[in-house]
């Protein structure tokens, strides 16, 4: 089996990992510790790993080829002359690859109804509309990020369902204690992930206007803008084992995510995982996959995030106490380990 690991793209350190990188390399640590595979590293030299991507999907025959979407080796989502022929070049590798060999592309978002809901990339939504359109087309085997993603994938671009596959994103049960100057009387709330402007930040701080009972804690990157008040506090960019860490000593995760917003009613948010494999519930809007955790598991809190603030203020802390014995007993089931054992990486 052949993994090509675009590790330049990884993030190591002073951050918490998140979204696809953060599921990119669990993929990958789980594939080391369980599978026989060829690791194939690429780096920074762009010209140098499009050549190396492009020879393995042209010259290899009678493998298990599993690479990871958008990070493919080679920038297939740019426009201009040179995207169009990198996205050519790819797609046609890609085809010739799958009649000699099993490709498997890991899907970990899909970039065109991403980049639509969240605002990115708008200069680069045709490239990207393009190269998805075509790569779906391929004979490829997809592993997809959530149920959601897989259906919506499907019927957008009819993919037969025997080449779709589900990998939900997991947590580590990975801590490294650190400081965390946690307020002992108050429910401990508690946010880890990005944190720029927009996506929803902005109203989840405001929803603590006027509540008492409780403090929300905030960890990730692109938080200085933020302005701590007697229940705000911003504890700046953690790596991923600190940040699990000062969550396990919370009671409650966040999820603000807007659910009007198509991306994120197919997306599985890393944080569910995250603030599961911690220890403790969550409180999120009513976004597809997370709704579906609360109906199966029965935990955590389903709102919209104009009523955040008055459920913080009714939170009961025996209740949270009853959801975190509940959790202690499935929480493995959400870690990368669970996840990858009964999905299709076993198979290989």
């Amino acid at each position: 089996m052949m993994v090509l690991n675009d590790d330049y793209r990884l993030l190591h350190g002073g951050s918490i990992k998140e979204g696809g990188l953060a599921r990119n390399e669990a993929i990958l640590g789980w594939l080391r510790e369980n599978k026989k595979i060829e690791e194939i590293r690429l780096d920074k030299g762009r010209i140098k790993n499009a050549i190396i991507t492009l020879k393995i999907l042209r010259k290899t025959n009678n493998e298990t080829i599993y690479m990871f979407y958008p990070t493919v080796g080679i920038p297939v989502l740019k426009d201009g002359i040179a995207g169009k022929l990198c996205s050519e070049l790819f797609i046609s590798s890609l085809n010739k690859a799958c009649l000699h060999n099993r490709v498997m592309v890991d899907i970990c978002d899909l970039k065109f109804e991403q980049s639509i809901d969240l605002e990115i990339d708008k200069d680069r939504l045709k490239a990207i509309k393009r190269t998805e359109k075509r790569l779906f087309d391929s004979p490829c085997e997809f592993v997809f990020a959530s149920e959601s993603m897989k259906e919506y994938a499907a019927n957008k671009y009819s993919i037969p369902l025997h080449r779709c596959h589900v990998l939900d994103n997991g947590g580590n049960f990975e801590f490294a204690e650190t400081d965390f100057p946690k307020v002992s009387s108050k429910i401990k709330l508690v946010y880890a992930g990005t944190l720029n402007k927009g996506r929803c930040i902005e109203t989840m701080i405001d929803s603590m206007k006027n509540v008492h009972n409780a403090v929300l804690y905030l960890c990730g990157t692109g938080g200085d803008w933020i302005r701590e008040e007697d229940n705000i506090k911003y504890l700046g960019s953690l790596d991923e084992s600190g940040a699990h860490y000062i969550v396990s000593q919370c009671d409650i995760g966040l999820i603000p995510y807007d659910s009007s917003r198509r991306y994120y009613n197919i997306a599985y948010p890393t944080k569910l995982a995250f603030y599961i494999t911690a220890g403790i519930p969550f409180i999120s809007t009513d976004v597809k996959e997370v709704k579906k955790i609360y109906d199966r598991y029965n935990i955590g809190y389903i709102a919209e995030i104009d009523a955040w603030n008055n459920l913080f203020e009714s939170i009961d802390r025996e209740e949270i106490k009853k959801q975190k014995d509940k959790i202690e007993i499935f929480s493995k089931e959400f870690s990368w380990d669970y996840k990858c054992k009964n999905s299709i990486l076993s198979e290989l």
